[in-house]
């Protein structure tokens, strides 16, 4: 197990409802990229509604352009999220711990369909986006709401339910 991500086994059946989500109008911009804000009530018959609900979740769809390069960052507010990609396999995303001083080893997060990943933004990260937009839902948690605490609380949820 890696401290960059983690695969959340939550089955859902929000996909459909994400994509025609992500296909309206009403994006603002937050991040330097545009999101759409979702309202805590869409994840209702979901787990993630615990999740949001008791750590004050964040849930957004992210639009990224295609041919794009998110650069290398730690999320200024955010100290985790839960992500699933909506649409765009196309693109890749990766951590990356510096070796030395030209030199960060690699670790990509391949994105399953349908499927939920807790990533640690306050690990170095980056996103390339080829050649179709991506979609992406995030729901930020921010401090005191640390990678750990919700992997433990996910962890719960799900062995519980």
């Amino acid at each position: 197990m890696n401290d960059y991500f983690y695969q959340l086994t939550i089955q859902d059946d929000l996909l459909s409802a994400l994509r025609e989500e992500s296909k309206k109008e009403g994006w603002q911009e937050k991040y330097n990229f545009p999101i759409r804000v979702l309202p805590p009530v869409f994840f209702k018959d979901s787990l993630l509604f615990k999740l949001i609900l008791k750590f004050n979740g964040t849930p957004v769809i992210i639009k990224l352009e295609p041919m794009t390069w998110y650069n290398w960052h730690i999320d200024a507010v955010r100290q985790c999220s839960i992500n699933m990609l909506i649409e765009g396999k196309d693109s890749q995303s990766f951590f990356g711990e510096k070796v030395n001083s030209d030199i960060l080893a690699l670790t990509e997060l391949i994105y399953e369909p349908n499927i939920y990943y807790l990533l640690n933004t306050q690990k170095t990260h980056a996103v390339l986006n080829r050649h179709n937009i991506r979609y992406m839902l995030s729901i930020g948690f921010e401090y005191p709401n640390t990678y750990e605490l919700i992997l433990t609380e996910c962890k719960k949820l799900v062995n519980t339910e």
